[in-house]
């Protein structure tokens, strides 16, 4: 069961209207995983340590967790655009599955 995410947004030039993206998975070794739960933030991440857990708002972690079988692999995929001066790089990616 999943009850919180945490991240933290750095490095330099980062500004405060960062994009973050999280989705609990199952991998079914298909290529098209089954997804559980999204989070999808508002144009507001500011840059530094950041948490959701079932106490935000804004489409938070429910309060009994995300939950996934036990028989199925879980994993956390993740995308994060960041706010930058001149362009807004991304990154991808995803945790091991348990």
């Amino acid at each position: 069961m999943f009850t919180a995410f945490d991240w933290t947004i750095g490095g330099g030039g980062a500004r405060n209207k960062n994009n973050v993206e999280l989705r609990v998975k199952h991998d079914n070794r298909l290529g098209h995983d089954p997804i559980y739960w999204t989070w999808i933030s508002l144009d507001n991440n500011r840059k530094g340590y950041s948490k959701l857990t079932s106490a935000n708002r804004y489409h938070p972690v429910p309060r009994g967790g995300v939950k996934v079988p036990k028989s199925k692999r879980a994993y956390v995929e993740f995308k994060a655009v960041f706010d930058k001066r001149a362009r807004d790089p991304r990154c991808t990616g995803h945790t091991r599955n348990i």
